[in-house]
């Protein structure tokens, strides 16, 4: 086939619509007719274009032939009919001079001779071949009328008339049954014509399936009534039946009766037999929509344009009551075979987790390691869902998700909405207007039933929660009786876990679970049980005036919020539980490493101070619904919060447990400095004994390390492992004492404080109690430490003025100190120097006490003896001067120096008795002075600790001694504060012996 060209000529288009123009301005009919042929205008302006203009004269560029209409073109072409010479001039040139014209008309003139003589040149050469053409034509035309043009084959026609005859009698063959058939097509389309007006009603069961399958029911229940009311009312319309004015009878009679019958029978078997199908259509769409009523996953709008179709076709109620039933039953199998199956994922999940404690060890070393992660957790500030990671999880998570699927069931899927939105407007009438007729059955049923229904799926969620967590009223469960229950519960699943929760007779919780992931979980299930009920709630299914069947007179709001309440109640029971539990084994957790903020203690008590806050604000959050615990300011909070809506009982218990953990806490402090105690444990199984006796870091070093800028105590930290021997009891006694110092002077003032303020409480009672229960405790193993000490010290002093060892009135001069004050001093320097490595914040008391009962003795003691001789009482007071002014600050400034001094400068001198046999005390005293100078001048060095600051330490005074040597010996001498004191010392007891050697040669005198 060959290519198609498309493309129009322009002239060709004009002459088709008679325009002169493609952009005509004015209506216009141009007449072709008297023009020259288009085409050989086109030709001849084409060899115009080749030959140039025919006057020989440029033509401006500014003209364009293609812009002007037809008429104008044919009036300057030179061959067209129309050409008109004028015209052409003004328009091809315009500006032409009467020379240029004379020019064009001799350039016209040449090439029209030139055109003439090439045209005879022509002829004159090619005239014997016009001859032969004109010769061969003639011989072709007698041949033809010869041949083809032959009379007998009629002139060429008898071979087109045989064909077109053949194609004829083909044309009947294929034809004519065309013709026959569309005969036949015709009169049954007049016969079916009767039946026309049938139409809808014989088609009326596919017009119905049709509707079904596109889900237009609307549609199909139209069509039917329609149907219907026309099989009711009009069937001879449906089907017309002969009568006596029918054209059929030739003489219009009357048709006879039993024609007639007959005629209606079969009209009413041929529609009986159309309406059967429709009914069967008709079931065939209410068994779509009652299934699709019973589809829990449709919407209320669907639901309710099933219902509205379902009741204007059936007439009656019962579609509401097949959707009420359906759905009652459906909802309350969802909640009681989640129930089953999450009872059994529990029970699953807490036999794994035992079988896997007991692979990994006890569970008590589970616990402990769980609260150790679960620590550096929280001091990482990772999110909650990373602090909840331990073996319990699993048995967590599957108690959430049964909470989770008891709560999709009732209300997170919509299925109780839906019910009750159906429900409530069936209540008010809404669905009264489709029901055309009454039911026999279905209208005895009350509308209020629909109420009941849904307040028996709302008593279901609400027991089989409380069969899950075994849940009561709070006044019962608070009970001693059940709190009896519960602790026994604990300790009989510590022996044996989860033993006794497959009977469901205890709560379905996994009993070694960390705080942590305890405190996590019950937040979560908290939160998906409170969404549940506030759903519930907001359906408005009932006022609270309204009794729940069997429910003892409460409302189905109430009961709603009693189940809150108590759910409240038992996830702050186990957070409680595990919170104390792990409280009491906190003391796992004691690192010894210095604290960044007091370096007087361990980072131990910031990780409680940590862990309490956690602990109590998940408490919070509990009790009070709230994600946001509020701020505090001097222990009141800071805006309006949720604090007064939480119930005593809540707070109450929750106090009580934060009281509780600090006890259990305080009890793990103790145990720290006992043998018990776990670092001995371990250094004894690391094999990491430390005996060389390593100097402790001093005050100083500590400040040092705090004050670099940019360099906190995570990143240098001071571990205690590296500079004490923490096997020894005496320094770990020190430790405890030291953290007891601070947690009562900071810690615990500042846990209460915010305690108060985020419940609004004013703990004054538990805040008393607490000082006294930890000052009772300080006490108590100061004692320990500083009784043993003590005693040692009192043996020491007691053989010093024992008479065993020396007679005081008949005693020599002294020479020099004895070595027990020798003993005593480095004694005391090696407490001086424990308590300083430890915490130098004891030191001052420990130093105190020491030096109470070393005096307290010493006076004691001293008093016992009723006579001094020259050489006893240089001796005494030689001595106790040497303790005393050895001390430094401690014999200088505190209440036991003072009672010293005043002993040897007053007491003792008052039992001076001298004889006439001893030499001149004043220059016995003076041999003594220089003793004792030379006794401190020789243990200055040693005893420069005792003058350092009652803040620096035993170890930087030594080691500054030891690089000063000399210089500090001489300070004794150089300091004239002490100058001045020994030289009145010196004068009071000069003073004193002289007046009591007077008094004696008098008393002498007159005896004799």
């Amino acid at each position: 086939m060959p290519r198609l060209n498309f493309e129009v000529d322009e002239d060709t288009i004009l002459k088709a619509y008679k325009l002169g123009s493609l952009v005509p301005t004015q209506w216009e009919e141009v007449d072709y007719d008297n023009m020259v042929d288009l085409v050989h205008l086109e030709n001849v302006r084409d060899r115009e274009k080749e030959g140039g203009d025919p006057l020989g004269l440029p033509v401006s560029e500014d003209i364009d032939i293609k812009d002007m209409d037809m008429e104008t073109k044919s009036q300057i072409l030179i061959s067209s009919k129309n050409f008109s010479p004028s015209t052409y001039l003004a328009l091809m040139h315009p500006h032409a001079t009467y020379a240029d014209l004379l020019h064009g008309i001799s350039y016209l003139e040449s090439s029209l001779a030139e055109r003439s003589e090439a045209l005879r040149i022509l002829v004159e050469d090619q005239f014997d071949r016009f001859v032969s053409v004109k010769t061969v034509t003639d011989g072709l035309y007698e041949d033809m009328k010869i041949g083809i043009l032959a009379p007998e084959r009629d002139h060429g026609s008898l071979p087109v008339r045989v064909d077109l005859k053949g194609g004829l009698q083909k044309a009947n063959q294929i034809f004519l049954p065309v013709l026959e058939n569309a005969s036949k097509a015709h009169k049954l389309s007049t016969t079916l014509s009767v039946f026309e007006r049938s139409k809808f009603f014989f088609n009326l069961p596919s017009f119905i399936i049709e509707s079904i399958d596109a889900g237009r029911y609307d549609l199909a229940l139209r069509d039917y009534k329609k149907g219907k009311y026309l099989l009711e009312n009009r069937p001879s319309q449906l089907l017309p039946i002969a009568s006596s004015n029918n054209s059929n009878t030739s003489h219009n009679q009357p048709i006879p009766a039993a024609v007639l019958a007959s005629q209606q029978t079969q009209q009413k078997r041929i529609l009986q037999k159309v309406w059967l199908s429709v009914e069967k259509a008709m079931a065939e769409l209410k068994s779509v929509l009652v299934k699709q009523l019973v589809d829990p996953r449709r919407s209320v709008d669907e639901i309710e344009k099933s219902l509205e179709t379902l009741l204007e076709f059936q007439g009656n109620d019962e579609p509401l009551w097949t959707y009420f039933d359906h759905q009652h039953k459906f909802i309350m199998e969802q909640m009681n075979t989640a129930y089953e199956r999450g009872v059994k994922a529990i029970e699953a999940s807490l036999r794994d987790v035992e079988e896997t404690i007991l692979v990994v060890g006890t569970l008590e070393f589970v616990l402990e390691r769980e609260l150790k992660t679960s620590m550096l957790r929280l001091e990482a500030k990772q999110a909650d869902v990373v602090l909840a990671t331990s073996m319990t999880e699993p048995a967590w998570q599957a108690l959430l998700d049964q909470i989770k699927n008891l709560s999709e069931a009732i209300s997170g899927s919509g299925a109780l909405t839906s019910f009750w939105t159906i429900a409530k407007g069936f209540i008010q009438g809404k669905y009264k207007k489709h029901s055309t007729t009454a039911s026999t059955s279905a209208s005895r049923r009350s509308p209020s039933q629909c109420r009941t229904m849904a307040i028996e799926v709302i008593q279901l969620y609400i027991s089989l929660i409380s069969q899950i967590f075994i849940l009561s009223d709070i006044s019962l469960m608070s009970s001693p009786s059940a709190s009896t229950s519960m602790t026994s519960f604990q300790q009989q699943q510590t022996g044996s876990q989860y033993t006794n929760s497959m009977t469901h007779s205890l709560p379905l919780i996994p009993i070694s679970s960390p705080s942590f992931c305890t405190a996590y979980y019950v937040q979560k299930i908290l939160a998906e049980v409170g969404e549940c009920v506030s759903d519930l709630l907001g359906l408005d299914l009932a006022p609270s005036s309204v009794p729940l069947p069997g429910g003892g007179g409460s409302g189905i709001s109430q009961g709603l919020k009693s189940l809150l309440e108590s759910l409240k109640w038992r996830m702050t029971d186990i957070l409680t539980r595990d919170w104390l539990r792990d409280a009491g084994m906190f003391y796992t957790l004691e690192s010894w490493i210095v604290s960044r903020i007091e370096p007087s203690s361990t980072i131990y008590l910031s990780r409680f101070e940590l862990f309490q806050r956690h602990m109590t604000t998940a408490a919070y959050k509990i009790v009070s619904g709230s994600s946001d615990v509020p701020s505090t300011t001097n222990g009141q909070p800071s805006s309006k919060s949720k604090t007064s809506q939480i119930p005593t009982v809540f707070t109450g218990k929750i106090t009580r447990a934060f009281v509780d953990a600090l006890y259990a806490f305080l009890d793990g402090l103790v145990l720290l400095a006992s043998e018990e105690s776990p670092i001995v444990r371990d250094l004894e199984e690391a094999g990491k004994a430390n005996t060389t006796g390593i100097l402790g870091p001093t005050k100083r070093e500590y400040s040092n390390i705090h004050s670099r800028e940019g360099s906190p105590l995570g990143v240098v930290e001071m571990r205690l492992h590296d500079q004490l021997d923490l096997r020894d009891g005496n320094v770990r006694l020190l430790l405890v004492i030291s953290n007891l110092k601070y947690l009562s002077n900071t810690i615990i003032p500042g846990m209460i404080t915010q305690l108060e303020g985020a419940f609004g409480l004013l703990l004054t009672d538990d805040r008393t109690t607490l000082g006294t229960v930890v000052e009772e405790l300080d006490k108590t193993l100061f004692n320990e430490y500083v009784n043993p000490r003590a005693a040692t010290i009192v043996k020491m002093v007691q053989a010093g003025y024992s008479v065993a060892h020396i007679d005081w009135q008949k005693a020599s001069l002294p020479t020099g100190v004895r070595p027990y004050v020798s003993a005593i001093m480095n004694y005391v320097v090696d407490v001086h120097s424990q308590v300083c490595d430890v915490s130098s914040t004891l030191l001052e008391r420990t130093m105190n006490a020491l030096l109470d009962e070393l005096v307290n003795d010493a006076i004691k003691g001293f008093g016992q003896i009723q006579r001094f001789g020259t050489g006893g009482l240089l001796v005494a007071v030689m001595e106790l001067t040497f303790i005393h002014k050895s001390l430094g600050y401690y014999g200088r400034d505190t209440n036991a120096g003072k009672n010293l001094e005043d002993l040897y400068m007053q007491k003792i001198t008052a039992a001076y008795s001298p004889s006439s046999k001893e030499p001149e005390f004043k220059t016995s005293f003076d041999s003594m002075q220089k003793a004792l100078s030379d006794a401190r001048r020789a243990s200055a060095v040693h005893f420069l600790c005792f003058r350092q600051n009652s803040t620096s330490s035993s170890r930087s005074g030594t080691e500054s001694g030891k690089t000063n040597g000399k210089a500090n010996g001489d300070t004794l001498d150089a300091n004239g504060r002490d100058k001045a004191r020994d030289k009145s010392d010196k004068d009071s007891i000069i003073s004193t012996t002289s007046h009591r050697k007077a008094k004696e040669g008098t008393g002498r005198t007159t005896r004799g």
